[in-house]
């Protein structure tokens, strides 16, 4: 278990158990080893982040990116580094860079859309929320931030779509339930959520 691979497999083992101090210094041993092990980087920035050192975990991401450049989940992990310590336009610029790098993925799509909700960005915000839902169609989430985005831009009628399709695809949510109805009553309809 001394290799680098094992070290860092025991690295990880030590983050999910939330040991973050062990994880830290073993994860800073591999990359005094090997200064170029982009995962050791990159699982090093996960635990500075998780323990909010920001700085930390945006230089260690960084380094990672230096290295593979051609990674989405880097630019991603590194955009919710900066949304995290409050540096949005650096999030939005991460997270744009990891979804031209994997188009195809839903959930960047997604955390894009919530950073450009932040942001005060419906429209591009609408945009990507509905693009997470082409390429995963029971997203719940992203239905009911789509439907979130369409309420503040006063297209209530979409709002109502989107709230139907929340309360369709988890009716155990009570606010699915609750956000349908407040939607009926603004619109003036009496209909049953059913």
């Amino acid at each position: 278990m001394n290799s680098p691979a094992g070290l860092l497999a025991l690295a990880a083992l030590h983050r999910e158990r939330q040991d973050f101090d062990q994880a830290e210094r073993m994860l800073r041993h591999i990359v005094r080893l090997d200064p170029d092990d982009v995962e050791a980087w990159r699982l090093l920035g996960q635990v500075c982040h998780e323990q909010a050192d920001f700085n930390e975990a945006h230089r260690s991401v960084s380094r990672a990116i230096e290295l593979d450049p051609t990674r989405a989940d880097l630019y991603r992990d590194l955009g919710l580094i900066c949304l995290d310590a409050g540096l949005v336009d650096d999030a939005l610029d991460n997270l744009q860079q990891a979804v031209h790098l994997s188009p195809t993925d839903d959930q960047l799509h997604y955390s894009l859309g919530l950073v450009l909700l932040q942001y005060g960005n419906l429209i591009g915000a609408r945009l990507r929320f509905q693009q997470a839902i082409r390429l995963r169609a029971d997203f719940v989430e992203a239905w009911q931030n789509l439907a979130i985005t369409c309420q503040q831009q006063g297209d209530m009628e979409s709002a109502l779509v989107c709230f139907r399709q929340v309360y369709a695809l988890r009716r155990d949510w009570p606010e699915a339930g609750a956000n349908l109805h407040r939607v009926l009553r603004l619109l003036g309809r009496r209909e049953d959520a059913a």
